[in-house]
């Protein structure tokens, strides 16, 4: 089991951290868990590898360069994160591939579990956002899973940026793929996420990504808000079940972009091999240019309206940068 609880600066990278790890371990014995600081001139590796070590309370990953993600974690533990930060975990390098996981990379864990913990404006630098150099692709801005049983729950994701591979299925703020059914999404808010395509091929996009092993393989999201994300991609600017089924509980999904056609999806885009079973939710609108579906919904009690947010569509619309995918926030 590998729970991360601890300080509230923390920056690790592989010369870093056993640095880190000292520091950590000194400064939470002596200054009873008192906020912890590491150097931001230590973040010189693309990955940090977390895997086996138990790392405190209230973590900040912040500001993490190299490949651009701010944990990288594999093998069969349990991993938990409660109340920490993800921020400005970027991708800079400068060659053409195709990372993924911008705060988080898990791949065949026995479960990660993530609480009550914030991720913003991770992913790739802005000044990269829409460049034409085929540099600083990424999948899974925040969150990328891979065989991996994943329960979030509280967490917040704002403004998270990505420009996906040229491949089919990838792009997503949250994206789950392979053995991923099972995994739970709660009382989580996704806003003003953004996924640029680089401008070919067909990735998909979608602030949740799935694409599961299995048609069958599912994943539940309950009480979630996701609300004025966008794309640039082929999906739609919220969710995207390329393969697998979603059940979508009380939730909202409003006000959300697809840029590169009139026509949407922009709420959600349901793909031949995906399943949508929504309950007591709220959309945008019933049809295009909100919903595509080529495989299989099931609505029972959902409505299509304007959520009453404080803050409106169109004050959200007035943050986009003129003729860009990308919102100043």
């Amino acid at each position: 089991l590998l729970a991360i609880h601890c300080g509230r600066i923390v920056a690790l990278a592989d010369t870093a951290q056993r640095v880190a790890l000292e520091v950590l371990a000194h400064q939470v014995d002596a200054a009873d868990h008192h906020p912890l600081v590491v150097a931001l001139e230590l973040l010189v590796a693309d990955v940090v590898a977390a895997e086996g070590e138990g790392l405190g309370q209230d973590l900040l990953l912040a500001g993490l360069g190299g490949g651009g993600r701010g944990i990288s974690l594999s093998g069969g533990q349990q991993v938990t994160i409660t109340n920490c930060v993800f921020a400005g975990n970027v991708a800079n390098t400068s060659s053409e591939g195709g990372l993924s996981g911008g705060a988080i990379y898990a791949a065949g864990l026995g479960r990660l579990t993530v609480i009550d913990t914030l991720f913003a404006t991770n992913g790739v630098e802005f000044a990269r956002f829409n460049a034409s150099q085929p540099w600083h692709y990424l999948s899974g801005t925040a969150i990328y899973a891979n065989n991996t049983l994943v329960t979030l729950a509280g967490c917040a994701f704002r403004a998270n940026a990505g420009r996906p591979h040229d491949y089919a299925g990838c792009g997503g703020t949250v994206l789950l793929e392979g053995s991923c059914g099972g995994s739970v999404i709660s009382n989580c808010l996704f806003v003003g996420n953004m996924d640029a395509k680089p401008g070919w091929g067909s990735s998909a996009g979608g602030t949740l990504h799935l694409k599961l092993s299995t048609v069958d393989a599912a994943v539940d999201m309950v009480n979630c808000t996701l609300a004025f994300n966008c794309t640039d991609a082929s999906g739609a600017g919220g969710i995207c079940v390329e393969k697998g089924c979603l059940n979508l509980i009380n939730s909202i999904v409003y006000g959300n972009r697809q840029f590169s056609s009139s026509a949407g999806p922009r709420d959600l885009d349901v793909r031949a091999d995906g399943t949508v079973n929504a309950s007591y939710c709220l959309f945008t609108g019933d049809a295009a240019p909100y919903i595509r579906c080529t495989g299989t919904t099931n609505f029972t009690n959902v409505i299509y309206a304007d959520p009453k947010f404080v803050t409106t569509d169109a004050e959200v619309q007035a943050q986009r940068e003129t003729g860009t995918q990308r919102y100043r926030l």
